[in-house]
């Protein structure tokens, strides 16, 4: 079944378009794993929650204010400078 839908001619055209729609954008980044995978894939998904200080978050919030920037666009510029610090590629 899986290899009669690969031939689907629908199928192909979609992936026709994506390919070319995304033509010239960056490939995805890598990062390295926490822990190695298993033999076989689970498609379990998991979260992660931090609370973070009141302290820490008035300061975050003060910075997001003195930069004009809003709490969020700091928080993203945080993870954005983490996920280089891994990969050393810009996201």
């Amino acid at each position: 079944m899986a290899a009669e839908r690969l031939d689907d001619p629908s199928l192909r055209k979609q992936l026709q378009y994506w390919t070319q729609k995304l033509q010239g954008h960056p490939t995805p980044v890598e990062l390295p794993p926490i822990r190695p995978r298993g033999l076989r894939p689970s498609f379990r998904g998991e979260s992660a929650s931090r609370t973070l200080s009141r302290d820490l978050g008035d300061c975050l919030k003060e910075l997001a204010q003195s930069e004009t920037a809003t709490l969020f666009m700091v928080l993203l510029a945080a993870f954005k400078a983490l996920v280089y610090r891994y990969t050393e590629r810009e996201i």
